[in-house]
């Protein structure tokens, strides 16, 4: 993976999770410390700063009732993390 198609991967990551954060009427504070977070690492994770570890992917999906699909992102950020 590219360096660009990492960012590209992560930025899409990032809008996913705002979108379900919102939808759920959390702030990134509240969203947060229900998954075990800093609201300093919801923001920079939904604005592709930080890369989210999979226990982030995976808590957010469980908070958020993503039903897996934060969670099935989980191959695509860990590609991002490590490029070629």
């Amino acid at each position: 993976m590219e360096d660009e198609e990492a960012a590209a991967v992560l930025r899409t990551v990032g809008r996913q999770i705002k979108m379900w954060r919102e939808a759920a009427g959390l702030k990134q504070a509240e969203f947060g410390s229900a998954i075990g977070y800093g609201e300093e690492m919801v923001s920079s994770v939904e604005r592709a700063r930080r890369i989210p570890k999979p226990d982030f992917l995976d808590k957010a999906d469980e908070v958020l009732g993503a039903c897996g699909k934060i969670s099935a992102m989980k191959e695509d950020v860990e590609k991002a993390r490590y490029p070629k």
